[in-house]
């Protein structure tokens, strides 16, 4: 059989009929050969396109994980508060398993694995994921007063996690016999009236605070995100550590959508941009941060005398940002002269951000 489609949508009718297997029987049963006659290729056809049946799983995986950010990103876009929010989120994320039934099997396959199982990394993302998005909108619900201050947001979103889990593996044993996508609303009640008595409570022991970041601080998620853990914590934990005037430079995989959406509704700016084939810059803006100035495009000594001539109007305590086209050696004993305090940070490109600051 000849293979006339598209890579793209070959690879997605093979993805899709790995799902539609997966709802009649388990991962171990599945066979390549089979996975090729549901899409009507030979086998050799099939691995022009995979090189394994583990290959075809990870690309379900990296599909679904797609998926629930899609969710995410529409969820966090909606009016309302965060228990709304989290309303919408239960309901969609039963729906999308309630629709993909043959995802439930291959989620809690991989639990009796090690963690050198190639699926592993993947799942334990999704689960990360989903595990930080709903800490912060426990954490969104506590600075709205509609979720007690005492609740442990960490083991509250881990709960969710494992009723959600617990429904689903329910469901896959009593053989889909129930409309999942019902179970919603009650899942969501029962999780909430725990909140509402103030369970999973706090620990009384606040750790110390943290050192404050540079005013420029670049911080790549990709290990993180290769260690199976979503970066939102650790993104969140860096702005809080971040100064007023400050920017935040992420460097990812692929375009953060829920992220930024998640950002804008704290009120930051922030810009994303491939920067290079397989990594997306986001910037983040702190909330007193100025527009960057851009010099790129200027020749020298242009960016030297611009900067110059744009720092001696700081006011005590004001900063700047500029975009230099490279980093500017001849500048620094300049800015060092007149005391001003300055960070800097090489872009990817070879071109430079720069921040100067005028000491109070």
């Amino acid at each position: 059989m000849a293979d006339h489609q598209p890579t793209d949508r070959r690879q997605q009718q093979i993805v899709s009929a790995m799902l539609d297997l997966l709802a009649e029987r388990p991962v171990e049963a599945i066979t390549t050969r089979q996975i090729a006659e549901a899409v009507g290729l030979t086998q050799p056809a099939l691995f022009r396109h995979f090189r394994s049946r583990d290959e075809i799983l990870q690309a379900v995986l990296t599909q679904t994980r797609g998926q629930i950010g899609a969710l995410a990103q529409d969820v966090l876009s909606q009016p309302g508060g965060a228990l709304q929010r989290l309303g919408a989120l239960t309901q969609g994320l039963l729906q999308h398993v309630e629709q993909h039934p043959g995802l439930p099997r291959l989620l809690f396959r991989d639990v009796a694995l090690d963690e050198a199982a190639l699926t592993h990394r993947p799942i334990e993302s999704l689960n990360s994921t989903l595990r930080a998005l709903v800490a912060e909108l426990v954490r969104a619900g506590q600075r709205e007063g509609t979720v007690r201050a005492d609740v442990d947001a960490a083991v509250a979103a881990r709960l969710f996690v494992a009723l959600v889990q617990g429904s689903v593996l329910q469901w896959q044993l009593l053989n889909r016999s129930h409309a999942l996508g019902a179970q919603a609303e009650t899942l969501l009640r029962f999780w909430l009236a725990g909140l509402a008595a103030g369970e999973p409570r706090a620990q009384a022991q606040v750790p110390p605070p943290e050192p404050p970041l540079p005013a420029l601080h670049v911080l790549d998620v990709r290990p993180i995100l290769q260690g199976g853990v979503d970066p939102l914590d650790a993104i969140l934990a860096a702005l809080a550590r971040l100064p007023a005037d400050g920017m935040l430079k992420i460097h990812a995989p692929f375009r953060p959508a829920p992220l930024l959406v998640l950002l804008a509704g704290k009120g930051l700016r922030t810009e994303a941009r491939l920067a290079q084939p397989g990594v997306w810059e986001v910037e983040v803006l702190a909330q007193d941060a100025p527009q960057p100035v851009d010099l790129r495009d200027f020749e020298a000594p242009l960016p030297l005398e611009q900067v110059l001539l744009a720092t001696a109007r700081l006011a005590p305590g004001a900063a700047q940002l500029f975009r230099v086209p490279r980093v500017p050696n001849l500048l620094l004993p300049h800015l060092q002269e007149r005391g001003l305090d300055h960070v800097i940070v090489e872009e990817l490109d070879g071109s430079a951000l720069l921040h100067v600051r005028r000491p109070p």
